[in-house]
């Protein structure tokens, strides 16, 4: 191999390497401390941001979710201590204080900042020409207040590449008017009930989509209605739990279960066939590239499968750049001895892979291992 031919083939490891080290530990606690979203230029926000419209939303220090976990926020009631604040909704029905005048025509500008621990991130930003739950349906007749147009509509999600951890969705949660619900419910479905929200935020501690009559006096939520609403809801899912590792006997005897149909082994390509007749040669005389590439072909499967792979990122890169050179369809196996000092370093590597395929290393994953 030529020192160009090497260098290219380091090149798609480290590059291998950086995706790896990128991609986040789905594992760990999700914590929501701060979110800010702006419809058509008036700011709803939770207590702790004090340059706010209106301050909707008490997270008590942070709202914390565990993998796969939800918190839902919606409208509440007043909360004390802010002038000016009325709860409110972050929608165009109702808002306050009057900002740019939104319909379905002339959609406001909507812009989402979450705070997970990094500061407030701007997630979500969506000029006027775009629509969505949260300003496309100001469509309450004319006889304001009416109690008779239900504005309810299920969960969007949106493509969120800086949700780091979690997913987010919006919504429109309506139960307070009296015609059907538009939607397969009064709330954005699939999050209420016995299996409903982690964490819920709104007017009231204990949400009832159930429609049982008008809210209010006018119609309307007030402080006293515990489980009426009408305004934009948002929904952030914590990212599930990792995959378990599976050992490489497992991927040897299992081949429908394969995520991929080929991998990338020290920068050249191996099929799936290729793959598991390198998975059924036991390593001759000891081989160590063998020994290797069994504990790293499952290893790469297993991180397909959905397993986190911060533990053995940089395991996996150095073991990269040891196969580099090595076509292990020659033997299958390069012939590199154990005992040499690339041998070595192939066992010591393969040892720290077994390990992780083990499950030793991921003690919070799900599934079987």
């Amino acid at each position: 191999m030529t020192r160009t031919d090497r260098s290219a083939l380091m090149l798609l490891v480290t590059l291998f390497v950086v995706a790896l080290l990128a991609a986040p530990s789905v594992s760990a606690a999700l914590t929501v401390t701060q979110v800010k979203v702006v419809v058509g230029g008036v700011t709803y926000c939770d207590t702790t941001i004090v340059v706010c419209d209106v301050h909707v939303w008490d997270l008590g220090g942070g709202v914390t979710l565990g993998p796969g976990q939800t918190l839902i926020l919606t409208q509440t009631a007043e909360i004390l201590g802010f002038t000016g604040d009325i709860g409110g909704n972050f929608d165009t029905s109702d808002r306050f204080p009057t900002g740019t005048t939104c319909t379905q025509a002339n959609p406001c500008a909507v812009q989402i900042s979450i705070n997970t621990g990094s500061g407030l991130t701007v997630v979500y930003d969506q000029p006027r020409t775009v629509g969505n739950p949260l300003n496309a349906f100001n469509n309450e007749p004319t006889d304001f207040p009416s109690t008779s147009f239900n504005e309810a509509q299920p969960w969007q999600s949106v493509v969120c590449p800086l949700c780091s951890g979690y997913t987010l969705q919006l919504g429109y949660a309506d139960n307070e008017h009296t015609n059907p619900c538009p939607a397969s419910g009064c709330f954005p479905q699939a999050v209420w009930g016995p299996a409903g929200a982690t964490v819920f935020k709104g007017l009231g501690s204990s949400p009832n989509p159930a429609f049982t009559g008008a809210c209010g006096s006018a119609g309307h939520p007030v402080a006293a209605d515990a489980t009426c609403y009408d305004a934009g809801a948002l929904l952030i899912t914590a990212a599930a739990a990792a995959t378990c590792p599976l050992t490489q006997g497992f991927w040897k005897n299992h081949p429908q279960a394969w995520p991929v149909t080929s991998l990338i082994i020290g920068g050249q390509t191996y099929t799936k066939a290729q793959l598991l007749t390198i998975l059924n040669t036991p390593p001759a005389g000891g081989d160590a590239s063998l020994i290797l590439a069994h504990q790293l072909i499952a290893a790469l499967l297993n991180i397909a499968n959905g397993s986190d792979p911060t533990p053995i990122s940089a395991t996996i890169a150095d073991a990269q750049s040891l196969l580099i050179g090595c076509n292990l369809n020659s033997g299958p196996g390069c012939g590199v001895n154990a005992s040499s000092t690339l041998g070595q370093e192939m066992v010591a590597d393969a040892n720290v892979l077994d390990s992780y395929n083990e499950g030793q290393l991921t003690p919070t994953c799900v599934g079987p291992s």
